[in-house]
This record gives C-alpha cells, sequence and structure tokens, in this order.
C-alpha cells in the first residue's frame, strides 16, 4: 500500500510541474511539448499503479497506447516546427498563431 501512495504522489507531482510548465511557457512549443510529454508520462504512472492495485493487464495496455500516441505526437509536433522553421526562422507560439490556412 505504501508503494501505491509514494508512486500516487509521484504522478500528482508529475502533473503539477507539466501543468505549470505548459502555463508558464506559453510562447516557446518546444518547452510547451516537452510539458505535455510530462503530463503524458504521469497518465502512464497512473494507468501502471490501478494496473498493479486491481491485478489486471489493462492498465498497462492502455500505458502502452498512450506512451506510442506521445510518441507519435512528438514526432510529428517536431517534424511540423521545423517545417516551420525553415519557412519563418522562428518557433515563438505567436508568429505561428497568425497562420491563416
Amino acid at each position: 500500500m505504501l508503494i501505491l501512495l509514494n508512486l500516487t504522489s509521484i504522478f500528482i507531482i508529475l502533473f503539477v510541474i507539466g501543468f505549470i510548465i505548459a502555463l508558464l511557457a506559453r510562447k516557446n512549443i518546444i518547452i510547451m511539448l516537452i510539458a505535455l510529454e510530462i503530463m503524458l508520462i504521469a497518465s502512464v504512472i497512473i494507468f501502471a499503479i490501478t494496473s498493479l492495485d486491481f491485478d489486471s493487464l489493462w492498465g498497462q495496455v492502455i500505458a502502452i497506447i498512450v506512451l506510442t500516441v506521445a510518441a507519435t505526437e512528438t514526432a510529428l509536433g517536431l517534424a511540423l516546427m521545423v517545417a516551420y522553421f525553415k519557412l519563418r526562422e522562428v518557433i515563438f507560439v505567436d508568429f505561428v498563431s497568425t497562420i491563416k490556412g
């Protein structure tokens, strides 16, 4: 029970750190992606905790799916940022929000 409590506190700490970083670093897209990754890792930890608590593999399956989606999101986001950086030579959110499609 103590292990579950410690892991849950790690989840809460990681999620809050990621959320605060996402709120404070609104101008830099790379920092915002890193904060999103921290929050996704925190959700993976909580899925693994519930999987251990209920003796079920579904939490681990969902954790692997979340990690796969996070890796895909990071690769796609970084590829878009590199393409945008080649076009505009700046990666701030203020400039990206002015794009009209």
